[in-house]
């Protein structure tokens, strides 16, 4: 029984990075559009819908309508750990959907946003990782090892803007998660005797729900310039454990001896966050924008069921996302983009979660929007995220362990103007 509680102890912040960082902090999700996949940086863009999760305020900018943004994205993701040579894989994919809604008439906008800002996709290692590693490693025997594990927060926006003068707008938006987390792990539960051998399989769901607040300003300094600020507050998910149909008795033990009870609760919550970004044209044609979006991890409480001596924020720093984009309209109709971001997470190696680690990166992307009828437009974007791979050290809960990450990622998205 002692193995499986190592075993689910050192799985216990898996859910974390059961998601496809694309942008973001350790747990903010910062990939919420067709747009963004073509550009990685929206944080003063004026030109779509989708601007509800980046530019609230911007949608001041559009000409009266109701607009309507549906979007998909398609990630293949591979994950890696990698230890005495050998290498352990997960590599499932995720499609994530987003939807915005904007109706504009004179000064005033409402909005309404869904998408997908925590979490966002699954992992699932069939033949073990760095965390069943560690169990042979510090005990002897060996048996079936698998570890799945899935985290998503579906996020709904209403909000409202109002354009002061021809300089100002502001908005004032509410978001409401609804977010679920899913473990299922397999591990050798020797017992004393041979007769008391066996496995131990634990599966758990925790849900939680929360709402938190935005606030946007837009600053149109000139026809050619704009400033987009936005501010999220942090949201408080504490969530409610069950243990599912998949834990055995042996599996209920560890995690009740884990805190992890039927009706058993912890925080962890969806960090604040601000960016900020500048929208320029250099010619008719060419318009840049850099962004800068900063992640408050230190300020969120993300204890979960942590078993260090410190929860996860005092284990790690801020994160930040730095960036550009260039946009190139070769017609009125028809505009290509390319886009670069560099992320830190704030996440030193020795913490990191083996099932999926948040490591740096650096992503590129490219894509193009096309306007096929005067009330119709097509966004279509493909990128690569290029993970900086960590090694652990050798005194670390994980030691000697390598991780790496690819992503390749797509985005396919259609904005229509009603009226």
């Amino acid at each position: 029984m002692k193995k499986g509680i190592i075993f689910l102890a050192a799985i216990g912040l898996t859910l974390y990075g059961a998601s496809p960082l694309l942008a973001g902090g350790a747990v903010n999700k910062n990939n919420l559009s067709a747009e963004y996949v073509r550009t990685m940086n929206r944080a003063a863009a004026t030109d779509s819908a989708d601007i509800v999760a980046y530019n609230p305020a911007g949608v001041t900018a559009f000409a009266n309508g109701l607009y309507t943004n549906l979007s998909f994205q398609y990630i293949d993701k591979n994950y890696d750990n990698t230890k005495g040579g050998t290498t352990y894989n997960s590599d499932e994919p995720s499609i994530i959907p987003e939807f915005y809604a904007v109706y504009k008439k004179d000064k005033w906008a409402g909005f309404f946003g869904f998408n997908v800002p925590v979490g966002g996709g699954k992992v699932e290692y069939p033949n073990g990782n760095a965390t069943t590693i560690r169990i042979q490693e510090n005990f002897f025997g060996t048996g079936p090892m698998k570890l799945e594990a899935e985290s998503y927060g579906l996020g709904y926006t209403f909000g409202g803007a109002y354009q002061i003068n021809n300089m100002f707008a502001v908005s004032l938006g509410a978001r409401y998660i609804d977010s679920r987390k899913w473990l299922s792990g397999t591990a050798p539960a020797l017992g004393a005797t041979p007769a008391g051998a066996g496995n131990a399989t634990a599966e758990y769901d925790a849900d939680a729900t929360g709402w938190g607040a935005i606030v946007g300003v837009d600053i149109v300094v000139n026809k050619d310039f704009t400033i987009g600020l936005k501010y999220e507050t942090k949201t408080n998910l504490k969530y409610t454990y069950t243990h599912a149909s998949g834990t055995n008795a042996k599996g209920t033990t560890v995690l009740n001896a884990l805190g992890v009870t039927n009706g058993g609760e912890a925080h962890e919550d969806l960090p604040a966050l601000f960016s900020m970004g500048i929208s320029y044209r250099i010619t008719p044609a060419i318009r840049i924008e850099p962004t800068f979006t900063y992640y408050f991890q230190q300020n969120a409480d993300l204890g979960g069921i942590a078993t260090s001596s410190k929860d996860l924020e005092d284990r790690i720093g801020d994160g930040y996302d730095i960036g550009v984009a260039v946009e190139y309209a070769f017609t009125e109709t028809l505009k290509a983009s390319l886009g670069f971001l560099w992320t830190n997470t704030g996440v030193d190696a020795n913490d990191m979660v083996p099932e999926a680690p948040e490591l740096d990166a650096r992503s590129i992307c490219a894509g193009f929007a096309w306007k096929a009828k005067p009330n119709l437009e097509l966004n279509v974007g493909i990128g690569k995220v290029i993970y900086l791979s960590e090694t652990t050290s050798p005194t670390a809960t994980y030691k000697n362990a390598e991780y790496s990450k690819s992503v390749t990622y797509m985005g396919f998205g259609v904005q229509y103007k009603f009226f």
